[in-house]
């Protein structure tokens, strides 16, 4: 009778343990009726691991036995629920997680605006920086430009007051010679 059993497992149903259970109750009274019942006595340890495992066995078909069809109905119903609130759970995890994704990708939005607006600044304060360095560059051309135009002026005009004084004494002499000449006194 070396039939094997199928692995069993939380899902397994009521008459699948049953029926594994009773093959294993099979094979263990195949093995205990082949034990040799000769005169030799048996050793105490393996009569105790026999008690243990036949102990074991029989708490696990205690237990299986307990279970009914509404228990295990009203077990999964339990896990179902509980599973619901844990999906429910990381649901509303995952929606935090999103809002805070949407708030950083705001908090970049307005950081990349602001970088935006100082790096017009700095382009602004550049350009202004050009323009008054131009100007500065101006206003020393026209300095010089200033100092050689009054410089010219002055001489200019120093020509024009020794040309001028020299057509008055010019005109003075004139006039002297021309009353000496009407007037031979």
């Amino acid at each position: 009778m070396e039939k094997k059993t199928k692995g069993l497992s939380a899902k397994s149903t009521k008459n699948e343990i049953l029926n594994a259970y009773h093959e294993l109750l099979a094979k263990y009274e195949d093995n205990a009726s082949k034990v040799p019942t000769s005169g030799v006595p048996t050793s105490g340890v393996a009569d105790k691991k026999a008690e243990i495992k036949a102990a074991a066995d029989s708490a696990i078909v205690a237990k299986v036995s307990a279970y009914t069809g509404e228990s295990i109905v009203r077990e999964l119903a339990e896990l179902k629920l509980d599973i619901g609130k844990t999906l429910t759970g990381l649901a509303e995890q995952l929606t935090g997680e999103a809002d805070k994704l949407t708030e950083i990708k705001q908090a970049i939005e307005i950081e990349t605006r602001y970088l935006e607006e100082l790096h017009d600044i700095k382009i602004a304060a550049d350009t202004l920086a050009n323009l008054i360095q131009a100007q500065e560059e101006r206003k020393r051309v026209f300095e010089v430009e200033m100092v050689q135009t009054e410089e010219s002026h002055k001489n200019e005009v120093a020509h024009q007051r020794t040309e001028w004084a020299k057509e008055q004494a010019e005109h003075a002499l004139a006039v002297k010679e021309r009353d000496l000449a009407l007037n031979p006194s």
